[in-house]
């Protein structure tokens, strides 16, 4: 298997990279059976593509978690309509 090859280079990294590193090799994992579909004879390409392919989904859940963050934060209609000088004096 393609993720075999990459044993040494693993090896080689410190704590930090080979967790991303092996979060990145789950990622190829997630994806193999697509990936076994593809008529490719280069693995690696499919590797790559997997793991693009995870990372555009983590990324579009944190862009709905942020997106989710900040809609909670908005301010209410009630503080919008108090006075700017009151909302100042509060602050204070």
């Amino acid at each position: 298997m393609e993720i075999d090859g990459w044993r040494d280079f693993r090896r080689a990294l410190d704590d930090r990279g080979r967790e991303a590193f092996d979060e990145l090799m789950d990622m190829c994992r997630s994806f193999a059976s697509p990936s076994g579909n593809a008529t490719n004879p280069v693995v690696f390409e499919p590797m790559l593509l997997s793991i693009i392919l995870a990372q555009a989904e983590k990324i579009k859940e944190l862009e709905y978690n942020l997106s989710e963050v900040l809609w909670q934060r908005l301010p209410t209609r009630r503080q919008y309509s108090e006075p700017r000088q009151a909302r100042i004096e509060k602050q204070t």
